[in-house]
């Protein structure tokens, strides 16, 4: 009897610690930082406020992401940082992802490439005609100003500038330089020139030379970022674009 009563007694006490024990949370919560640099309309700095193309397509992934089913679910958050910041910040840190990132050869093996996100164009923008067409052209130019460590720069120093290059730590900078005439021309994405001519800060008809080069900005994850979550990133970017929101996004800030 003293047996059986040792018996019962046992299980008992194995129940009670098994229920006292702490259950394992079935879902981990994981920190996703998407990171944006000033580059109107694509991501606009307003005070307390930052708005844009880009910024609000991050709003969206970040809802969606975070409604995604499984053991991790992203937490995530939007960072407004200089451009040069961001690049290296993107370069070092897990779980990091940019949308406005133009794909180059140097930066092939540096990240992950997710998907192309919109498209842009870079133009060489003046005050007065002619139009600046062509590299050719801006050769004869005495002082262009584009935007510090950015993707515009790299395609400049690519064709041979470099000693009459200004640079600028954003673009509103540039296009108050060229309006005030200390410099001869600006190189810009049309799209940026095109917001800030209908915010007063480039004068009443820029001159706004043919596309210079037309290309792609791309969804990236930094190297560390693990692959199930950059699939939840491209499924959450695909499904943007398939339900019109995308579409919708691009009607608010007068993108094609």
């Amino acid at each position: 009897m003293a047996y059986r009563n040792w018996s019962f007694f046992s299980v008992l006490l194995t129940v009670f610690l098994l229920s006292a024990a702490p259950v394992k949370a079935l879902t981990e919560t994981v920190p996703v930082n998407i990171l944006f640099s000033n580059i109107p309309p694509l991501v606009i700095d307003e005070p307390n406020s930052p708005a844009g193309l880009l910024w609000d397509i991050g709003g969206e992934l970040a809802t969606r992401l975070g409604r995604a089913s499984g053991p991790q679910t992203p937490v995530v958050r939007r960072h407004l940082l200089p451009w040069s910041r961001a690049y290296q910040q993107l370069l070092n840190t897990p779980e990091t992802i940019m949308l406005q990132m133009a794909r180059s050869e140097d930066r092939e093996t540096l990240f992950h490439w997710i998907t192309p996100v919109t498209e842009i164009s870079l133009t060489f923008i003046s005050i007065a005609p002619p139009a600046i067409d062509t590299v050719q052209q801006a050769r004869q130019q005495g002082s262009i100003g584009v935007y510090r460590d950015s993707m515009l720069e790299h395609v400049l120093q690519e064709n041979g500038f470099d000693h009459s290059l200004i640079r600028t730590n954003n673009s509103e900078t540039g296009a108050r330089m060229l309006t005030a005439g200390r410099l001869d021309t600006w190189f810009a994405l049309q799209q940026e020139a095109d917001w800030l001519h209908k915010k007063g800060i480039l004068p009443a008809s820029p001159v706004i030379g043919k596309p210079i080069r037309e290309t792609e900005l791309w969804a990236v994850a930094s190297q560390a970022t693990p692959l199930w979550l950059r699939e939840q990133i491209s499924g959450a970017l695909e499904a943007i674009r398939k339900d019109g929101t995308l579409q919708r996004l691009k009607d608010k800030y007068g993108q094609q």
